[in-house]
């Protein structure tokens, strides 16, 4: 009899092997899938720590359950106590296995083939959803029968062997900023393709790439001090230093402060000899705008009388840049002038001229003046008729000048 009242029509049904046995392990939920001729449990522990996958490995006169995998599901940040499995289910389309617990849902692949990264691995680890693509050169997901042709499920796996770690691929760029606040661009990557398990060497190399961070730009130490600006009297001298210790990059701040340092020389009295000289004037202005002109300053001396063998004058060159090119204009027409009897004028000839022009604009330090220069001006006498002309030669005239 059952508690509730009812009998058995039949009796137990004996099995046709013997009961498989799992020490150590309390059972919360146990998931079930038939993948072509394998049978795939999925069981997760009572705790709701661990998701461990077993295969049926059937021999002639034997079953035995062989742990294929084993998934911790429980955060490293989340307390035990506040950790529960509520519900599992598996998906036999997407072969995925959905588990509802008190912090989140998760949804975990059966077939987590990516993690053999050799074909020693991928076959060693006896995984029915696991068949090593010889054209790929990668593990994958079988979605055929043929895995049974290249080997069958014979033994258990051995899970602790070792596994070297390897890099996944590098993550896109990102802004990133170091401790001392500098921006910068930053990618990583992780040792998890594979982890390294059971004494396997870590990755070798750096998880993160830094580039193109901001450098603030700094000063050099100051240059040293120039020597004095004159021998006695007033005098001044310097000293620089530059933005390149280092100097600004992927928009940096530029240095703050001068560049450039001024001080006073300890005074000196001048002797009488020395005295005599007064300062330099200021330059003259430029006597030509542009190709090259000059500028000239003066001093005085008070010699009372004696000679003084210093230079009162200084010239320097100025504006030496090449001037413009100014258009010229065309030829004036031949226009009759009067002049005195001379010998290129009688009776009975006249005087002709015709000339053209070229504008330039100068420059002074009180205004801007618009001038008209000559380039030529050709003269030629002809008899009173108008003909017979002959030129005389060429002359320039002299500049005019208009004010803006």
């Amino acid at each position: 009899k059952i508690a509730s009242g009812r009998v058995l029509r039949s009796g137990v049904l004996q099995s046709s092997f013997d009961a498989l046995i799992l020490d150590d392990i309390r059972i919360g939920h146990l998931l079930v899938d038939h993948f072509y001729d394998v049978t795939v449990f999925f069981i997760i522990t009572l705790d709701g720590l661990w998701l461990r996958k077993y295969s049926l490995i059937t021999n002639e006169n034997d079953k035995k359950l062989c742990l294929i995998e084993q998934i911790e599901l429980k955060p490293s940040m989340i307390s035990s106590n506040d950790w529960k499995v509520n519900k599992a289910e598996f998906i036999s389309k997407t072969k995925e296995i959905i588990i509802t617990t008190s912090i989140s849902v998760l949804k975990i692949s059966v077939a987590r083939c990516d993690r053999f990264n050799t074909s020693h691995l991928c076959t060693a680890s006896m995984d029915p959803y696991c068949i090593w693509d010889n054209y790929y050169q990668r593990c994958n997901f079988s979605r055929i029968s043929s895995w049974k042709i290249s080997r069958q499920l014979l033994t258990c796996p051995i899970l602790n062997v070792t596994i070297d770690g390897g890099w996944t691929s590098w993550s896109s760029w990102f802004m990133c900023q170091q401790e001392t606040g500098e921006k910068c661009q930053c990618r990583t990557r992780s040792c998890t393709q594979p982890k390294p398990q059971f004494d396997g060497e870590f990755c070798q190399g750096n998880h993160i790439e830094i580039s193109q961070c901001e450098v603030h730009g700094d000063w050099s130490p100051w240059s040293t001090w120039s020597i004095c600006s004159q021998t006695c009297g007033k005098k001044f001298r310097s000293r620089t230093r530059t933005c390149t210790n280092p100097k600004p990059k992927n928009n940096g701040r530029i240095c703050i402060g001068s560049e450039r340092e001024e001080e006073s020389c300890p005074e000196i009295i001048c002797s009488s000899e020395t005295s005599r000289l007064s300062n330099w004037s200021e330059w003259d202005i430029c006597s030509k705008s542009c190709g090259g002109g000059i500028q000239k300053r003066r001093r005085t001396c008070s010699s009372n009388g004696e000679k003084c063998n210093e230079c009162l004058d200084e010239i320097r060159l100025c504006n030496e840049l090449p001037c413009p090119i100014q258009p010229v204009t065309m030829w004036t027409n031949w226009t009759r002038i009067v002049l005195q009897k001379d010998r290129l004028n009688s009776d009975d000839m006249i005087t002709e001229t015709r000339s053209r022009f070229v504008c330039t604009l100068s420059s002074s330090s009180d205004q801007q003046r618009l001038e008209i220069d000559s380039d030529k001006v050709i003269y030629r006498v002809c008899n009173n008729k108008g003909y017979d002309c002959q030129q005389t030669g060429n002359f320039l005239i002299l500049r005019r000048v208009r004010i803006l």
